[in-house]
């Protein structure tokens, strides 16, 4: 039993230098792959796609733009986008409903609005949704009230809309809590 943990350790530290190797070694097979694809259909180089600086012979491209022409290739060379949920909303629109994305997480979900996160909610194959519910619900504090007549009183305070957090607790899905 003396030294079965420093054996055990030095397993686990062996095993997991092996694992990153093995995952840095796939995404620069996947990267490469993409990389002579993209050139035999678009004609130009990648780094030509993700110039810097404008030149006189090209401008830059936009982020957006570089995503509209081969999101598989963005996504060799960028597997984890962190994004506010209206940035990926906007930059991801041209896919419409398609699940690209493994993962979509929204963190500190109580103060975000549904409304706002619907279409990068709908991007992800699994959806993680992660807040407190103690926490302030989403701001109404600059939006307008309208009154019984349809008039606009911008001296009241709307109601909080739902947010993400509220939305999902109310679905018939497994809920965890964490414990601390």
């Amino acid at each position: 039993i003396e030294g079965e943990e420093d054996r055990l350790l030095a397993l686990h530290s062996n095993l997991e230098k092996h694992q990153v190797d093995f995952i840095q070694s796939y995404w620069r097979e996947r990267q490469r792959i993409n990389a002579i694809r993209f050139l035999q259909q678009q004609r130009i180089e990648v780094a030509q796609l993700y110039n810097k600086r404008s030149t006189a012979m090209a401008k830059k491209a936009t982020l957006r733009e570089i995503v509209e022409k081969d999101l598989d290739l963005f996504q060799s060379f960028f597997p984890v986008v962190l994004s506010t949920p209206e940035t990926a909303s906007l930059l991801f629109s041209q896919f419409g409903n398609q699940e690209i994305f493994d993962l979509v997480l929204f963190d500190e979900a109580s103060q975000l609005k549904v409304e706002e996160g619907i279409p990068a909610f709908i991007k992800g194959k699994q959806k993680v949704i992660a807040g407190d519910e103690h926490q302030m619900p989403p701001s109404a504090y600059f939006g307008e009230k309208k009154t019984h007549d349809n008039k606009r009183n911008t001296n009241d305070l709307q109601e909080a809309p739902p947010s993400w957090l509220d939305f999902a607790m109310s679905l018939p899905v497994d809920h965890r809590y964490l414990d601390f």
